[in-house]
């Protein structure tokens, strides 16, 4: 039968781009088994001399431990390939590595994402690349420049947004800027600066809050823990100071519920229109439905209207039920897993777990308030793999939330989560990416 592998065709070739050649190998059902096998052979001498070249060579061949396909993802098990390969761990010499490797397994329809290991140690073949296994990916700073421009857009109401610097604070904050370009005024390089600041887990970014350093809102007092969000009540008292355009800021009090942005109430106060100077003032609002939302400061564009700059800060409504609120994950497993005990959940999202082989168990134990009940997801990370699934609900015992997951003796790449939810509504949390040889 015939299988193709991939190599690099001339020496100033991109690293990731690579070119397919034949191989004629025994028939079996183990086509991939097959493929890689083949490939970890390297190129002939005549493919060698016709310009095809690979760090695959007779050096690497049989170092092919074994192949495992399922749920869309394939694990590949090498012998320890690093004192073979040693040139490897360059960023060039790791992408070429992975080209050929991802395009060799991804031929088959059944493979849309790949996990590699050393002698059936994931964080080694990675770390030998100098990258972050796939187990423990987390959000990027794409993907919270992203969640910033739609939070300004969808709750703040600014438009044409210019992004600035996005980068990390610490290991779970991260800052995005932005300015609007509002024509007539300020350029995209030179306009008030509006910073988006966000907590990043493993899926995902959550805003915690925005400033603008010619609006400070000083009552009510920002908070980034949900238990010491300002209460808002109507009419709400807002202070501080603020340098605008005839020292006009405009107050809108918002609900957000998952996504969907009500405007409850709107106002303003006058602060300096030639320095930072105090303001203080009220704006009435409707009742709510949802437990949190935004107070927004803005200054509007004296051209067209639109929001120029912005500080918000969350809060939550008087007299509004809570929603359901996560305290801890803990978790048991057969055969033991490492790290499991962690606090908070998000910690353990971001370093994964790389299950032992063949069945087991794992039991969650779950401490939350607000909540009646509590279910636990599965989402692959395959792209092109079926959406989340439930796997099954949490039974209460006590104060507490348990739950057992019976997986199988098959290769998953995924990742869990739990959904704590009660009369008014619900909160998501990841637990964990999960890796199954």
């Amino acid at each position: 039968m015939t299988v193709k592998v991939f190599f690099h065709l001339g020496q100033d070739t991109d690293p990731d781009t690579v070119v397919a050649v034949n191989r004629t190998v025994p028939r079996t059902t183990k086509v991939a088994t097959a493929a890689l096998t083949a490939l970890l052979a390297g190129p002939t001498r005549a493919e060698q001399d016709s310009g095809y070249w690979s760090h695959f060579s007779p050096a690497t061949a049989g170092m092919l431990r074994s192949v495992r396909i399922a749920n869309g993802a394939a694990h590949a098990d090498f012998r320890d390939l690093r004192k073979v390969i040693p040139n490897a761990s360059s960023s060039a010499g790791s992408a070429a590595l992975l080209a050929e490797l991802n395009a060799t397994l991804k031929q088959f329809d059944t493979v849309r994402t790949t996990v590699y290991s050393l002698n059936g140690d994931v964080a080694a073949f990675y770390e030998w690349l100098q990258m972050v296994p796939p187990v423990g990916q987390r959000a990027g700073l794409t993907d919270a420049r992203r969640a910033a421009a739609d939070f300004l857009t969808g709750v703040v109401g600014m438009r044409n947004l210019a992004p600035g610097s996005t980068r990390w604070r610490s290991d779970f904050i991260v800052t995005s800027d932005f300015r609007t370009r509002i024509a007539g005024t300020e350029t995209a390089t030179s306009g008030p600066i509006t910073r988006v600041t966000l907590g990043g887990s493993a899926t995902g970014f959550t805003v915690l809050g925005v400033n603008t350093d010619t609006i400070k809102v000083d009552s009510p007092k920002s908070a980034v823990n949900p238990d010491y969000y300002p209460v808002a009540r109507s009419p709400l008292t807002i202070s501080g100071s603020a340098w605008a355009f005839e020292g006009h800021v405009n107050v809108r009090v918002v609900q957000d519920r998952y996504g969907t942005v009500r405007r409850l109430g709107e106002g303003y106060v006058i602060g300096g229109g030639d320095e930072l100077r105090p303001y203080t003032g009220q704006v009435r609002f409707t009742a709510p439905s949802a437990p949190v939302g935004w107070v927004v400061a803005a200054e509007l564009s004296a051209v067209n209207g639109q929001v120029a700059k912005a500080t918000a800060v969350k809060v939550r409504f008087a007299g509004v039920p809570a929603d359901p609120s996560v305290l801890s994950v803990r978790a048991t497993a057969r055969p033991a897993l490492r790290d499991l005990d962690v606090e908070p959940p998000d910690t353990v999202a971001r370093n994964g777990w790389v299950m032992p082989t063949g069945r087991g168990t794992i039991t969650f134990v779950v401490q939350a308030k607000n909540t009646t009940r509590v279910h636990f997801n599965l989402t692959p990370l395959t792209p092109g793999s079926p959406p989340t699934r439930l796997l099954g609900t949490a039974s209460r015992s006590g104060g507490e939330f348990v739950f057992t997951w019976r997986y199988a003796d098959e290769p998953l790449l995924a990742r869990m989560s739990l959904t704590a939810i009660n009369a008014t509504g619900h909160t998501d949390r990841v637990v964990v990416n999960v890796f199954h040889p």
